[in-house]
Order: structure tokens, then sequence, then C-alpha cells
């Protein structure tokens, strides 16, 4: 259950025109060189299969604190991948047609990244794949992902963790209509086993089936995280969990003033 793709490329062109005097460039032409040759490291440094989208002209003065251009992924209708090592402040992804999962955490995706933010109204917020070098060592820092919508009979989770080792999710707001805001269950391919998968300090609204769905998995969970109860209840668990994490959660009635909008979003249509 869980895919991939990004925006248009932004290559560097050619520098063209630089004379020869004897065996010394134009120095202002070589600064300008370098200066191309390293945007374009720059742009493959990251391990997403997105360039950076235009960011707000706030975002572009890094001496205020706004997250830098080149650390900015915002995308429309397309779904950031993340196939590498990874460093971004901040990945924005709008589904509103588009039937495919908002971000995929894929083969040999390791790093942070500060912020998602995911509006969804086709499938999964977060699909965490099963093959190959499965992804690892990853830390979300915080965000949300709000499903205003779902697909026909798309199986939809908030977060859905078929493989992966040492993901960590945290202070993420979860409010998804599915199956679940997080299911962990070892699938795809099945290279692994779900393992050391944690979302910490995060709150689970009450639209899915079942909150918080432990299924496959080793270690995996939450910690000091809000399970608002789902339409069918709040925590499920299969046999297949071995040492679930479940430390300091609180469980809310459905119908809790506070699990009502826990995105900031708005209500499900």
């Amino acid at each position: 259950m869980l895919s991939s793709s990004s925006l248009p490329r932004r290559g560097v062109k050619p520098v063209r025109g630089l004379r020869r005097f004897g065996s010394t460039l134009v120095p202002g032409l070589v600064a300008f060189a370098c200066a191309a040759v390293a945007v374009a490291a720059l742009s493959a440094c990251s391990g997403s299969s997105d360039e950076p989208a235009s960011a707000p002209s706030e975002s572009v003065a890094t001496s205020t604190g706004e997250p830098a251009p080149e650390k900015i992924r915002v995308i429309e209708n397309r779904q950031f991948r993340c196939s590498g090592p990874v460093d971004l402040d901040l990945v924005r992804v709008t589904m509103r047609t588009t039937i495919d999962d908002a971000v995929s955490l894929d083969a040999n995706c390791t790093g942070r990244i500060g912020r998602i933010e995911v509006e969804t109204w086709t499938a999964d917020g977060i699909k965490v794949q099963n093959h190959g070098k499965v992804a690892h060592d990853v830390v979300i820092e915080s965000g949300y992902i709000k499903c205003h919508d779902i697909a026909g009979e798309y199986h939809q989770d908030g977060i859905q963790v078929m493989g992966g080792r040492s993901i960590t999710f945290r202070n993420l707001r979860v409010d998804c209509l599915g199956n679940a805001n997080l299911f962990l269950a070892e699938g795809g391919l099945g290279a692994v086993t779900p393992t050391d998968v944690v979302c910490e300090n995060c709150v689970f609204g009450p639209n899915s089936g079942q909150t918080l769905f432990y299924a496959d998995s080793i270690r995996s969970g939450a910690r000091g995280t809000t399970i608002c109860t789902g339409r069918f209840r709040a925590i499920r668990v299969e046999p297949g969990a071995v040492e679930m994490v479940s430390e300091g959660n609180q469980v809310l009635p459905h119908d809790d003033p506070s699990c009502r909008d826990v995105t900031g979003k708005g209500t499900s249509s």
C-alpha cells in the first residue's frame, strides 16, 4: 500500500563563453563557474527525487532563522520520495487528485526532515516501504498529516509502516479516515519487519477505524502520545506485535472536544 514522483527538475546550465588569456581564465568568470558547480553539488546532496520549490520571500532571508530555500520541498499532486541521505527543514505535499501516497520513505532513505505537512484527499499520508536497504535512522521532527477525503475504497492510513529500522516521528498530528492513523505491519516485499519505529509526543485524531494499529512489528509504537478513540476503537493489537512500545500515552473518547480538529486544518468532509 505505498509509492512516488517529483517536481520538474531545474538543472544548472553550462557556463558559455569562457575566454582564456594564455593559461589564465578571466577571474570574474571563474568565480561564476565555481558558483554554478556549487549549486549543482548542493542539489545532489538531498536524497529525494524533488528539486527545491520556490519559497516565499521571507524564507529566503536565512539570517532571520527561516528555512533556506534549498532545504524546502513544496509539491502539489505529486509524491515526495526519500531514497537516500536527506537533510531538509520542510516537506509540504498537497494531494488533491493524484491517487498516491503523499510521502514515501523508500530504500536507502536516512537523515532528518524538520517538518512534514501533508494534506490529502486520496491515499496515505506517509508510507515506509519495505524493499532493498530499507529506510533507517530517520527522524521527522514535527508537522501534521490531514486526510480530508479518501479515494474510493483505498485503504488509507496516516502513517503506514511496512518496513524500516530506527525511524522516529516526533510532534506529529495525524487525522485520517481509513484504516488507522499509525499502522505498524510488515508488508511490501518483506525485506524486514518494522523495527524501532516510534511516534513520540504525537496526537492521533478520531476519524480512522482504529487509531493505532499494532501488527507484525518489533519494538514499535507510540510514546507520550494522545490517542483519540477512532470509529471502532482506539488501539488494535495483533499477535505479530513484539515488544510493542506503549509508554505514557493518553486515550481520549471519540467525541472529546480536543479531538475535533487535531491538525488545525479543519474537520473532515
